[in-house]
């Protein structure tokens, strides 16, 4: 294994080590966004532990900042997070341990953008229908993501860039213009995933970045890449892939190319 490939590795185990490290105890708080309430205006008054649990329609930009540590959202599965600042991020993360869930997060430029060394867990969300990013991943960050359903967003429907690591287990990405996007040093441990239906390709690395998939011991399920209007996975300026195999179902674009031909690709991935 080459030492750049072991590096990433280690990385993502830590990563995943530091988002596993949530406290298991904490007071709970409400705020209910119908009635003229906002996220904004108790985040930063949480403690570590703490769960904040949210109804209602929130229409704001909500900032996590990094002195905001070991904290849950908690949307209940029926509030909803709309960014009414189509020019800034509908929820950005800059603090750690966080904790994001069952909310339906729209609007805004990208719906969760995790930077600056933040640190989070976004699980069993809808996450739609913004300018740009469902999911950005930037600036020497980690993420878990879970369970989410992530589409129809202007660019990607995951972006891991600059340093960052990813968690991205059992979710459905369909519908973005690409599903996942890989860059600049960006590395993406890639579980159990349907990826389908994106108008270009399903998963795009570019500028020396890896994936690996089925990495996960407790997740050995396939993951599926289909009917992108791409590739099944691309590559531009240095690509790697390693780890199980995939299933690319109906096919892919392109000349149904599932994995194009200057993507460096470790034995095993292909089925």
């Amino acid at each position: 294994m080459k030492t750049g490939q072991k590096s990433r590795i280690w990385r993502g185990s830590a990563f995943t080590l530091l988002l596993l490290l949530l406290p298991a105890v904490g007071e709970t708080a409400t705020v209910n966004c119908d009635d003229r309430h906002s996220i904004s205006q108790v985040i930063n008054k949480l403690k570590p532990g703490d769960t904040l649990v949210v109804t209602g329609i929130c229409n704001e930009n909500l900032e996590i900042s990094e002195d905001v540590l070991n904290v849950t959202l908690d949307g209940q599965g029926t509030a909803t997070i709309d960014g009414s600042d189509a020019s800034k991020n509908t929820i950005t993360v800059r603090g750690r341990g966080i904790r994001i869930r069952r909310f339906t997060i729209s609007g805004g430029d990208r719906g969760v953008a995790i930077q600056d060394t933040g640190a989070a867990v976004i699980e069993d969300n809808v996450i739609k229908n913004t300018a740009t990013i469902g999911v950005h991943v930037g600036r020497n960050s980690a993420a878990r993501l879970l369970r989410n359903t992530i589409t129809n967003n202007g660019s990607f429907g995951i972006n891991v860039r600059l340093g960052s690591g990813a968690d991205i287990f059992d979710n459905a990405i369909t519908g973005n213009n690409r599903g996942i996007d890989v860059d600049s040093g960006g590395s993406a441990d890639i579980s159990g995933n349907h990826i389908f239906g994106n108008h270009q390709d399903g998963i795009h690395l570019r500028n020396n970045s890896h994936i690996r998939f089925s990495s996960d011991p407790n997740n050995t399920r396939t993951n599926l890449i289909e009917q992108n209007g791409g590739f099944g996975v691309s590559c531009i300026r240095g690509g790697t892939i390693s780890g199980n195999p995939v299933d690319f179902g109906t096919g892919n674009g392109a000349g149904n190319t599932n994995i194009a031909a200057n993507c460096l690709v470790q034995a095993g991935v292909l089925p």
